[in-house]
């Protein structure tokens, strides 16, 4: 024998000796093929199981077919053993699975009133269940997990992958039920819902239709996965139930959902309709955070005939009440409840219990993709059995905390976006609250002890109550309600009616200011923000906003709403009293000055002059997104030389400078025949007001665009210099498009227009400061 054979007989011994001193053997991966063909080692599941539990190590059983029914399968995985169940196999000659289903019915034939799977995991163990619809356990009275049933005494992993859990029926967890029984082990149990699985149409009787987590962990963050169309009519958790009572439980929820549906989708219960908490004297605690950027996470449609449609936090009897959800990159939509419809916070324990949504340190935060909100609430409806406004989109009582931070709440309907009750906290940083149609008050949190804190905040463009304030607030000396470097822009409206003691007030611009401390706080200004496009649901801030750098910066605060770095210095020499914008969202560049230059996909911000001209002509582009079109001004019959104005923008200006007017025109002449003109005509006003016609111009100019049938922009801008002396808080330039007939009367005038542009060089920068924050 070789001295090297040698040395690989004596290491193999001393593998085998070792194996034998722990107790343990050599085992191999053994796969038992359950089917109905010759090459079966099994006809049922059972025997195989049975088989696999007598074998230590990896085991892996193969089921052939397509259905086995009347199924009550019990699965005890011992310490250190990995069991796998899988179907796809049209007979047992095939190795490989194609990926098909086999369905597993505990109902057909005659029933089962067992679960479909019992599963009992400890020591470490995993099973593992793929391409396998669970269906048609039914479960009576109490009984716990129609489809499956899940135990374990400490650590422990059950894994599903290309599942299907449906129509299955329970006392509680209709479709899963998870235990986790207290253990020595600092480990929980582990239910791990991998891609591609559905758990659909499960019903409980009482609590948890989808699936409950007793305890121990769920994971859920893993492609095209959802929780759909399950029910809890008469209790907690249509599509998720989560408890605490005697083992802490914790679940991390992110997977892309079904299509563009999401992940927990149109479920019911009278309490949380999509996910309930029911914490105790251990935290239950959810963390939402999308995996994938480009389908994020959604709580979407679910409904609560009580309280809580998408999220519902309350305690179980007799605890403290222990719960927490936490996360970025989510959204909750579309969901229904009288009280809560995106979420109520029920008995907290308070902070750190409650809901927290992109909060620094918390899991899931600051997961988030620059350019749009981290989290949106919105299309929620807080309506009663009739229809009609019923309570709040958001909701909190005792000792609850709701923080939210880059989260947007918009297109909501109720009576309320946030009502707060004994000794609710309600917290908004980077927070836009935004068109939403309610019957009383944007917050109402009137509670003797309730605390708002309102921190660059956005709240505009709402319908509200017609007795209603904006906001109904309480605050007391020792602690009191902020508001600070926000925009309340609701015109018409009573800002605040208060309670207690006066509000902690910084820099906050608002539409009325007599109700905030009777208006004689220097904090407080009334000025017009000037919004981008409010009609469209755009409230970031034009380059003559008032708001720009207009407060001072925050230490460690860095993102606004949509995860764009904050306190931006613009060169406007308008404003010179800090860096950071007010309101949720920092404008990061001074151009564009003119909006809607390109004409994408309509001709928003441009008010026509002449009605019935100007329309989007998609056949004929030259800026901006491709084939998104142009301005075309046509007009039958015109006699030569006519002018017709077509659409005018009002432009504010930022501050003094050189501005320069340019843009694409195309009109229909030849190389040898001019034709019908494009051109761009301006009117400067030193103080032009909200509407840039506040009197006679101070100067205006014509640009010659192009009269050839081709596009074209001329080499030199029209320039418009605005010294200091000229320049104004309501300075402004209106842009107006005109097509000038340039052929015979009679003939039609058309003329398009694409890539309006109003650079500025900023001058006279020397000595200047407005006088904006003043108070009028």
């Amino acid at each position: 024998m070789s001295r090297q054979a040698c040395t690989t007989s004596s290491m193999l011994l001393r593998l085998v000796a070792v194996a034998l001193a722990l107790g343990g053997s050599v085992t191999h991966a053994a796969v038992y093929k359950v089917g109905a063909d010759g090459a079966c080692d099994y006809t049922n599941i059972a025997d195989a199981v049975a088989a696999a539990e007598m074998h230590t190590g990896t085991n892996t059983i193969n089921i052939a077919g397509d259905q086995y029914t009347q199924q009550a399968i019990q699965i005890t995985a011992a310490t250190g053993d990995d069991l796998t169940i899988r179907g796809g196999f049209v007979d047992c000659s095939q190795s490989v699975s194609n990926g098909s289903h086999v369905v597993i019915d505990g109902s057909v034939g005659g029933g089962a009133t067992a679960s479909v799977f019992y599963i009992k995991v400890s020591g470490g163990s995993t099973v593992q269940l793929s391409n396998l619809t669970i269906q048609g356990g039914n479960l009576a009275g109490t009984a716990r997990g129609g489809g499956i049933l899940l135990s374990s005494l400490g650590p422990g992993t059950l894994q599903l992958d290309h599942c299907t859990v449906s129509q299955n029926t329970a006392g509680y967890g209709g479709g899963i039920y998870a235990k986790t029984y207290p253990s020595g082990s600092i480990y929980s149990a582990a239910l791990v819902i991998g891609q591609d699985v559905a758990i659909v149409g499960n019903t409980a009787r009482f609590d948890g239709g989808g699936v409950v987590i007793d305890g121990g962990s769920l994971f859920m963050t893993q492609p095209d996965s959802y929780i759909a169309n399950n029910h809890a009519p008469a209790g907690y958790g249509g599509g998720l139930l989560m408890r605490s009572d005697t083992v802490f439980a914790d679940a991390h929820l992110g997977s892309s959902g079904f299509g563009t549906v999401g992940a927990i989708y149109l479920n019911d219960a009278m309490w949380g309709g999509g996910i309930a908490l029911l914490g105790s004297d251990l935290r239950a605690q959810l963390s939402l955070s999308s995996t994938d950027q480009a389908r994020p996470l959604r709580i979407r449609s679910n409904s609560a005939s009580a309280e809580g449609g998408g999220l519902y936090l309350g305690r179980a009897a007799g605890s403290v009440g222990r719960a927490q959800v936490s996360g970025g990159t989510v959204y909750i939509q579309d969901n229904v409840a009288p009280h809560g419809a995106a979420i109520a916070v029920r008995e907290s324990a308070g902070s750190p219990d409650g809901v927290f949504f992109n909060i620094p340190g918390t899991v899931g935060a600051n997961n988030c993709s620059v350019g749009k909100p981290c989290v949106t609430i919105s299309g929620n409806a807080a309506i009663d059995s009739a229809s009609q406004p019923s309570g709040g989109i958001v909701e909190a009582s005792s000792d609850a905390v709701v923080s939210f931070n880059q989260t947007t709440l918009e297109g909501n309907t109720g009576k309320f976006v946030f009502f707060g009750n004994q000794h609710a906290e309600f917290d908004t940083d980077h927070v836009a609250i935004t068109g939403n149609t309610l019957s009383g008050s944007v917050i109402a949190a009137d509670f003797d002890s309730d605390y708002v804190d309102i921190e660059n905040t956005t709240i505009a463009g709402n319908t509200i109550g017609t007795q209603s304030p904006v906001l109904r607030l309480t605050s007391n000396a020792s602690s009191p309600s902020k508001l600070y470097r926000s925009i309340i822009w609701q015109p018409l409206k009573t800002t605040l009616q208060l309670v207690g003691d006066p509000l902690d007030l910084l820099d906050d611009m608002v539409s009325e200011g007599g109700s905030i401390n009777g208006g004689s706080s220097p904090n407080v200004f009334v000025r017009d923000p000037r919004f981008v496009d409010p009609a469209h649901g755009d409230y970031s801030l034009r380059a003559a906003s008032p708001a720009l750098d207009f407060t001072t910066s925050v230490s460690g605060d860095i993102e606004d709403l949509n995860s764009n770095p904050r306190d931006v210095d613009l060169p406007i020499v308008g404003n010179v009293h800090g860096k950071r914008d007010l309101g949720a969202i920092e404008r990061q560049t001074l151009l564009p000055l003119v909006l809607n230059p390109d004409f994408d996909a309509d001709l928003r911000l441009w008010n026509p002059v002449t009605a019935g001209a100007t329309t989007l002509d998609t056949t004929l582009n030259r800026s901006g997104v491709a084939g998104s079109g142009s301005a075309h001004i046509t007009v039958p019959n015109a006699v030569t030389g006519t002018q017709t104005a077509g659409l005018v923008q009002c432009v504010q200006l930022p501050g003094p400078g050189n501005y320069a007017l340019n843009g694409w025109g195309h009109g229909t002449g030849t190389t040898v025949i001019g034709g019908d003109i494009a051109e761009l005509k301006w009117e400067y006003r030193k103080n032009g007001g909200d509407g840039c016609t506040g009197g006679a111009p101070n100067a205006t100019g014509t640009r010659v665009l192009s009269n050839s049938n081709s596009w074209s922009m001329p080499a030199t801008p029209s320039y418009i210099t605005v010294n200091t002396q000229d320049w104004t808080p309501t300075t402004s330039i209106t842009v107006t498009l005109i097509a000038m007939e340039n052929g015979p009367s009679g003939a039609p005038t058309n003329a398009w227009f694409d890539g309006i542009t109003l650079d500025i060089d900023t001058l006279f920068a020397d000595g200047f400061e407005n006088s904006w924050r003043q108070i009028p």
